[in-house]
């Protein structure tokens, strides 16, 4: 697994500070003008590990080193657990750029105060939030990995990014029908909101939110190991 590890780590190196650049531009002019640094910290969350992940696959299949590595002194249990540690550490990347990305927002309300006010952004700004929406982003692109992560893995880049697609589509449903039947409104959602904007809850929500998303994730790989198993190349 460390071998794989490194693999994925040495190809990711070559394009973290193209997509850090890139990234970390979007992410500070839009938390900026936007006047909110959680939009900073989610989106270098996602899109850091989102790139790094799909470029690495598509590297795969397009040099074939996926059929190389079966030649090489790895399993591919081997080769599946050091997929899924590589993108666990993309996106833990992800997130302390992000915090990054957050006080580089915070500097600039200090220099640029025309163009965005720090006093506005400290009136929304507490360590509850930010723990949320840390957690949050961190627990979204993890579930998102370990839906895709199955399918390069049984199919490849190339059959996957097909199915993808298709398949967050049928979440939008959900929020016609969520809105159809009152469901923000009803009395239990109420009850929620207002327990996680007690400290305690934002403490309970966040330790059920990490460890429910390392249980997706962990089932994901166990799936991925099955579906390599009877992978041929």
């Amino acid at each position: 697994m460390k071998t794989m590890l490194m693999f994925d780590l040495l190809t990711g190196k070559k394009y973290l500070l193209s997509q850090l650049v890139t990234g970390m531009i979007v992410a500070v002019l839009i938390g900026t003008f936007m006047g909110n640094v959680y939009t900073a910290l989610v989106l270098l969350t996602v899109l850091i590990p989102f790139t790094l992940v799909f470029t690495i696959i598509s590297l795969d299949e397009r040099n074939n080193w996926q059929s190389l590595r079966l030649t090489l002194p790895l399993s591919r249990t081997d080769i599946v657990l050091g997929r899924y540690a590589s993108a666990l550490l993309f996106t833990i990347c992800g997130l302390v750029l992000g915090f990054v990305a957050v006080g580089i927002v915070f500097a600039l309300s200090l220099v640029l105060p025309e163009v965005v006010s720090f006093e506005d952004m400290m009136g929304d700004f507490g360590w509850q939030p930010l723990v949320l929406v840390s957690v949050g982003g961190l627990g979204m692109m993890l579930i998102m990995l370990s839906i895709i992560l199955p399918m390069t893995t049984r199919f490849g880049m190339t059959k996957a990014v097909r199915y993808v697609p298709l398949l967050f589509l049928l979440f939008i449903p959900l929020g016609y029908v969520a809105d159809l039947t009152g469901f923000a409104s009803q009395q239990f959602v109420l009850d929620f909101v207002n327990w996680v904007k007690s400290p305690e809850g934002s403490l309970q929500l966040t330790a059920l939110v990490a460890v429910a998303t390392c249980a997706i994730y962990a089932v994901s790989g166990a799936i991925s190991l099955k579906l390599y198993e009877h992978r041929e190349f």
